[in-house]
């Protein structure tokens, strides 16, 4: 399955954020849609969110468990985690270094 956004944005700055896997219907996987993805848009323009409260989902999942499953969209690479998790927030939303 091709999605082929960089050919349909416009130019416009686009942002994936990987979160909440459990929701995920079926078909496509993390693993699967994490290297779509990648391909797709590139490792800078995808975010990673928890989805905490986890609503409906609370007793399953747990922060810790979710941030380690990360690895399963992206990969073990730790650039591209550290570029997903921080760099990348931190450059789409302005923030500073105190």
């Amino acid at each position: 399955m091709a999605v082929r956004l960089r050919r349909h944005n416009g130019g416009a700055a686009v942002y994936v954020k990987l979160s909440a896997p459990y929701r995920l219907a079926a078909g496509l996987g993390p693993i699967e849609l994490g290297k779509l993805w990648q391909d797709e848009l590139g490792p800078h323009a995808l975010l990673w969110g928890s989805d905490w409260p986890f609503i409906n989902h609370e007793f399953v999942n747990t922060y810790p468990q979710l941030h380690a499953a990360l690895a399963d969209w992206l990969g073990t690479h730790p650039d591209i985690a550290h570029q997903v998790r921080s760099v990348n927030p931190t450059r789409l939303y302005g923030f500073t270094a105190a």
